[in-house]
């Protein structure tokens, strides 16, 4: 990707339909992705729905995982960016 440090990454689609996104950021790497990546899943999804996004950031203290889980989809139809 441009201006990313990508060179540990590694997105994986699997059987079941799901991506997986796996990499370290650090300190040089662009930490967002645009939306555009994922705004096909989100408009197709109904309230409930489990994504095929997935989150898992991991700190020093805990390797396998500090946050992690699922997203789904929620009746919230709008984006707040005024805050």
């Amino acid at each position: 990707m441009p201006n990313q440090d990508d060179d540990n990454l590694e997105i994986t689609i699997n059987d079941n339909g799901s991506t997986t996104i796996t990499g370290v950021w650090d300190a040089n790497d662009n930490s967002s992705q645009p939306l555009s990546n994922f705004i096909d899943a989100l408009k197709a999804a109904e309230f409930g729905d489990e994504l095929p996004l997935y989150f898992n950031i991991h700190t020093n203290e805990f390797r396998g995982g500090e946050i992690r889980g699922q997203i789904a989809s929620t009746p919230f139809l709008y984006l707040r960016t005024d805050r």
